[in-house]
C-alpha cells in the first residue's frame, strides 16, 4: 500500500438526518415484526434443546443435549432481550408515526411504497422523513441528556453534603477531647 501526500484537509460534517440503514432497520414496521417473530421462534426452539438429538460435526455424528439449568438461563436471557427490543422498537415506531401524522396522504403512500420495496424506491419524501425523524430523535436526546445532567448534579451535591457531615461528625469528638 502506498500513501500519498494530500494538500487538502478533510472535515467531518455531521449530517442532520438519520441514515437509510437506520430508517430501514429501526423504523421499518415490517422488519421489526419479522425480527420479533425470529426471536420468538428461537425461544420456542430452545425448549426442545434439552432432549437428546443427533447432529453432524463435519467428521462424525454426535448425540447432543443441553443441561436444563443452562437452557433455562439462555431462555430467560433471550426473553429479556426480546422485551428490550420490543420496548425500544415501540418507542421508535411512535416517533415515526408522530412524524408521519404531519405528512399528507401522498407522502405517507411514498413512505409505504419505500418500505414495501425494501428501500429501492427513493423519493424526496424519504429524504424529508430522514431530516424530520432526526429532529424528533435529537430533541428527545437533548431533553434526556439535560434530565440526566440535572440528576447527576443533584446526586453530586448529596454526596458532597454527606461527606461534609461525616467529616464534621468525626472532627467534633476530637475537638472535645482537645478542649478537656
Amino acid at each position: 500500500m502506498k500513501l500519498k501526500k494530500s494538500s487538502t484537509r478533510l472535515i467531518y460534517v455531521e449530517a442532520k438526518k438519520i441514515s437509510l440503514y437506520e430508517l430501514n432497520m429501526k423504523y421499518n414496521p415490517a422488519y421489526i415484526t419479522a425480527r420479533i417473530m425470529d426471536y420468538e421462534e428461537a425461544i420456542q426452539e430452545m425448549y426442545h434443546q434439552n432432549t437428546s438429538h443427533v447432529t453432524h460435526t463435519g467428521t462424525a455424528w454426535v448425540s447432543v443435549s443441553c443441561p436444563i439449568e443452562d437452557l433455562t438461563i439462555k431462555i430467560i436471557d433471550m426473553r429479556e432481550r426480546l422485551e428490550c427490543y420490543k420496548k425500544y422498537s415501540d418507542k421508535r415506531l411512535q416517533q415515526l408515526f408522530q412524524v408521519l401524522d404531519k405528512y399528507t396522504d401522498e407522502e405517507k403512500r411514498d413512505y409505504y411504497r419505500y418500505i414495501t420495496s425494501d428501500g429501492k424506491e427513493m423519493s424526496e419524501t424519504i429524504k424529508k422523513l430522514q431530516y424530520d425523524l432526526y429532529q424528533v430523535v435529537n430533541n428527545e436526546r437533548i431533553v434526556r441528556h439535560k434530565r440526566t445532567e440535572k440528576e447527576r448534579k443533584k446526586m453530586h451535591r448529596e454526596i458532597v453534603a454527606n461527606h461534609v457531615m461525616n467529616i464534621k461528625a468525626v472532627l467534633s469528638p476530637q475537638r472535645e477531647v482537645l478542649v478537656l
